[in-house]
């Protein structure tokens, strides 16, 4: 049936597994990922080692052959506990399918070690090239068996811990992209300082200056930069819904532990009802924000027409639900809720980076209307 999205078993013994894995191993480090601007490599091993960064990976090609689906719902468990660590499992396995459906044989040669987290995948995403080839920065010309490159992207996920970088460039008159690898193609990368939220996946600034690369590191066609944009923004899209149900679903969950034991006036904080008014408000946003995000993931899997629509709207909704959800867990704890002993303010930071990054909430609402 079209559009339908309740979990099987199956996928509520593996959210289970996930679940388990997080706790044990994720959440003991979850204060020092979030404080740190280093990039969390330990993070990426255990992940690679329980087999979460090839989920989209066919079985014939040594991945795990999951769904869109099963995806989304690692993400969301693993957001709920650390949103940076959900943010590397997302790219790895995003740059993986990115590969699979864009990429030249040669270029299959990284998922094996992308799966263990022995190379990571990094991604220039600008929105506003996928609007306007002026906006893109980096203008590629070809010179017999090489392209040489000339700008400076801002905001590369990943840059500088990343073996490989997928870019979009300017080829004459058209937008195309092109996989490069650190390895064969010299350039600096700059990294940007002070960022709020997801501090380990921090953005960097590539800077080509006559940069030249293998004409091997272009993406399906010249020109073909459009199509493969559009393709991966409603992807990551959707991932990025799955980060902020995880994120609204785990600041709900510490909200009400905290008002279970905090006590006021002789009784806990849960009894009195504008607590209980602020928890129902966000449950119930968190569990919209998680069927939208469900009936996208499963048109994903479907192959569907549809699912860069729904996926729009998930990202769309799911990141304000976030938002409300986690300034309202800051609301019930009060001055607790600005303290980094306490998870609050970070469930809060990283809602509003969900709003931004992956193409930003507006742009959102661009893609719906277009759709309307």
């Amino acid at each position: 049936m079209e559009g339908s999205y309740q979990l099987t078993k199956k996928q509520t013994l593996f959210r289970d597994v996930v679940k388990n894995l997080v706790q044990k191993r994720i959440a003991p480090r979850a204060a020092e990922v979030d404080g740190t601007a280093s990039f969390p490599h330990e993070v990426s091993g255990i992940l690679g080692q329980n087999r979460l960064l090839s989920l989209l990976v066919p079985k014939e090609q040594g991945g795990e052959g999951a769904g869109f689906m099963d995806f989304c719902i690692t993400l969301e468990e693993i957001s709920k506990i650390c949103p940076t660590s959900a943010v590397i499992c997302a790219f790895q396995n995003l740059g993986a399918r990115f590969i699979l459906k864009n990429g030249k044989e040669s270029h299959k040669s990284y998922l094996a070690a992308m799966a263990k987290g022995e190379i990571i995948f990094g991604f220039s995403l600008n929105e506003a090239a996928a609007l306007d080839l002026a906006a893109v920065p980096v203008a590629a010309v070809k010179e017999g068996p090489t392209y040489v490159l000339n700008g400076a992207p801002c905001f590369v996920a990943n840059g500088d811990a990343a073996g490989i970088l997928a870019i979009f460039v300017r080829t004459q008159g058209t937008m195309s992209g092109l996989l490069l690898e650190k390895g064969t193609a010299l350039f600096p990368v700059v990294k940007i300082e002070g960022l709020t939220g997801s501090e380990a996946r921090y953005g960097c600034q590539a800077v080509f200056r006559d940069c030249r690369v293998p004409g091997e590191s272009l993406l399906g066609q010249e020109g073909d930069g459009p199509r493969i944009l559009s393709e991966f923004m409603g992807e990551i899209g959707c991932t990025a819904a799955a980060r902020a149900v995880g994120v609204g679903q785990g600041a709900l969950e510490n909200a009400l532990r905290y008002a279970k034991d905090r006590a006021q006036f002789g009784r806990p904080i849960f009894q009195f009802q504008a607590i209980q008014s602020l928890l129902a408000g966000m449950a119930t946003r968190v569990e919209a924000a998680r069927h939208l995000l469900y009936k996208a993931a499963s048109l994903f899997d479907q192959a569907s027409k549809d699912a860069f629509r729904f996926a729009a709207m998930a990202k769309y909704f799911a990141t304000d639900a976030a938002l409300a959800v986690s300034s309202d867990g800051v609301q019930i704890a009060g001055g607790y809720g600005y303290m980094k002993d306490y998870p609050f303010e970070k469930m809060m930071r990283n809602a509003k980076l969900t709003q931004i990054a992956e193409g930003t909430n507006q742009l959102q609402q661009l893609i719906i209307a277009k759709y309307l």
